[in-house]
């Protein structure tokens, strides 16, 4: 039995219309990444609780994203983590063939050392600092945006 922390939490809601899968915490090797088959109706994953993925974890998640896409002609991803921005960025079929609609970026503080996720529409530009929600200091991107934004190309 897997420890809290390695736990996947994957939720499936059906429409007549869509599929609607939230996916949150540690995807692992334990994961089950096992959505119903969405008979052509549109998928809409969102992925913004996830915290952690492995290599397992990302086998687990191709997997499901090429059984998706291979039965729904419009599976969305929707505020992806930086997490899993970072596996897209570098894995160029990551994603399969879906299309992100919106991603977090990662934002830190040098003033008070605070943390903070950024909502962003896919084609969005990031700016280049943002107010710290608790210091009102200027926030920089935490990582190197290039990087960051090579899922876009």
């Amino acid at each position: 039995m897997g420890s809290a922390e390695n736990q996947t939490i994957f939720r499936v809601s059906e429409q007549p219309d869509a599929l609607s899968i939230t996916v949150a915490g540690a995807i692992t090797e334990e994961s089950k990444l096992e959505p119903p088959d969405p008979r052509g109706r549109r998928v809409v994953i969102d992925a913004q609780a996830v915290e952690r993925i492995n290599s397992m974890g990302v086998r687990a998640w191709m997997g499901m994203m090429e059984r998706l896409c291979s039965r729904s002609p419009d599976v969305v991803v929707q505020r992806l983590p930086p997490v899993l921005v970072t596996q897209a960025s570098m894995i160029s079929n990551f994603l399969g063939r879906a299309r992100i609609e919106s991603f977090l970026s990662p934002w830190f503080c040098p003033a008070c050392d605070n943390t903070h996720e950024q909502l962003h529409g896919f084609a969005d530009a990031l700016p280049q600092v943002l107010a710290c929600p608790r210091c009102q200091g200027a926030m920089e991107l935490d990582w190197d945006p290039e990087q960051y934004l090579a899922f876009r190309q």
